[in-house]
Formats: structure tokens, C-alpha cells, sequence
């Protein structure tokens, strides 16, 4: 499939660094989106191609709005309304939308951020975002943890334990990404602070870190006694940074 490109002699196109770069990024991807057909399933208002406008910067403000609303209202769809947890991924299948029924901490844990962003861009009702996140909290509260820490995977309808192939696993990055976004939501978000702390006053990454190393381990199977998986070399430049 030709890909679409902004340049009239479709020679290859690298939009410019800083916001007006990003805003480009997000269009020309919107084009290869509409290209494949997808745009209109998503319900997402994608402009037909790269507008030419001399004020870019109310350019970029219109888009990044546009998609905003977008985004904030496709992560809505996706919650299940039984748990309230995000799903994964959605296929689709002639046409049809297919859930693959299961969520992450990570999951949970950026859905409760883009819940906290659209209340505060009105993009959602307080009362909307705030019955979300109640949903999600009691999920939360209700989930079976070890140590407080998260399994990697849950079924969305009914909130249990999804055990992979290799049996059950605890990930450092997606306990570490759940409490970066339950730490937004007690600040962001005071009537929330006294639940968001319970959970995270449970959450013990002690037997995910290596004393002697001072370093996190990536995760560990707690059906096996002391086994834990990987050494993360560097957290400088890495998300694994968040669960310090």
C-alpha cells in the first residue's frame, strides 16, 4: 500500500522537531489511517490531508484539541461498564468490534491519568470522570494482589486473574506505571486522595529489588518461591525509572 505524503513530489517527508513537528506527526498518521480505512470505524474526525494554514500555531492548538476529544472519548468506549477497566486491545472483525477482554496495571493505571486530563479539559463531567474512576478503585480495591502488587493481566469482565502460559507473573513496570497514575489521582483529585493511598500504602516492591545490585528485578512469578526475572541494567533513560 503507497503510503501518503505531505510532499507534492512524494519525495520523504520528516516533519520539523517541537510542537508544530508533533501536530504534523499526528496528521500525516491520521492520513494513513483514514488510507486504511480505519478512521471512520474509530469514529475519529481525521482531516482529508495536511491543511496548509499560515496560523500553525492555531493550527496545532485546533488539532491537538480535535484529537483530545477523540482520544478521550475512544478510552471511554473501551472501559468494560461491568469493572470499569480498560481494555487492551479491540480487533476488528468484519467489521465488527472484538475485545480482547483483559487489562493490565498499566492499563489501569494510564486510564485513571486520561480520566484526571478530560475532567480537567472538560472534555468529561467531574460526575462522569470521577463515576469512572470510583469504578476502577473498587476493581482495584477488590483484586487479587501479591504483596499489594498487580498481576500482569486481568479479565475485564470480571476482574479475575488471567494467568499467562508460563503461570502467573508480577511486572515491575506495570505495578511501577498503576502507582504513577494513582499518585496523579490523589493529587489531582482530593476526594480520591484516602482510597488511592490505601492501595498504595499495599503495594511492597521490596521483594522486586535487588539490595546489593540497587536495582529492580523486571518481575517474578509468585507461585515460586525467590524466583525473580531480569536485572534492569539502567532506570535512567527507562520507564522501570517510575517504580523507584
Amino acid at each position: 500500500m503507497e503510503r501518503l505524503s505531505t510532499n507534492p513530489n512524494n519525495e520523504s517527508h520528516i516533519p520539523p522537531k517541537g510542537v508544530e513537528g508533533v501536530a504534523e506527526r499526528m496528521l500525516i498518521q491520521s492520513s494513513l489511517l483514514r488510507e486504511r480505512d480505519y478512521s471512520h470505524r474509530l469514529h475519529l474526525n481525521i482531516p482529508e490531508r495536511l491543511p496548509s494554514l499560515e496560523n500553525k500555531e492555531q493550527l496545532n492548538i485546533n488539532i491537538c484539541q480535535q484529537y483530545s476529544r477523540d482520544l478521550s472519548a475512544g478510552l471511554e468506549r473501551m472501559s468494560h461498564n461491568s469493572t470499569g477497566y480498560p481494555e487492551d486491545m479491540i480487533r476488528l472483525e468484519h467489521n465488527i468490534e472484538v475485545p480482547n477482554c483483559k487489562t493490565s496495571p498499566t492499563n489501569i493505571g494510564l486510564y485513571i491519568t486520561s480520566l484526571i486530563a478530560s475532567r480537567d479539559m472538560q472534555l468529561m463531567t467531574p460526575e462522569n470522570a470521577n463515576s469512572s474512576i470510583d469504578k476502577l478503585l473498587t476493581s482495584l480495591e477488590k483484586a487479587k494482589t501479591d504483596q499489594g502488587l498487580y498481576y500482569n493481566w486481568y479479565d475485564t469482565q470480571t476482574g479475575d486473574v488471567i494467568d499467562s502460559p508460563d503461570g502467573p507473573f508480577i511486572s515491575t513496570v506495570d505495578n511501577a506505571w498503576l502507582v504513577a497514575g494513582l499518585m496523579i489521582l490523589k493529587n489531582a483529585s482530593p476526594e480520591h486522595m484516602e482510597r488511592s493511598d490505601n492501595i498504595l500504602s499495599k503495594m511492597n516492591f521490596q521483594n522486586l529489588y535487588d539490595y546489593d545490585e540497587d536495582l529492580f528485578y523486571g518481575g517474578y512469578n509468585p507461585d515460586i518461591e525467590n524466583q525473580r526475572i531480569g536485572i534492569m541494567i539502567s532506570l535512567i533513560p527507562k520507564e522501570e525509572l517510575l517504580a523507584t
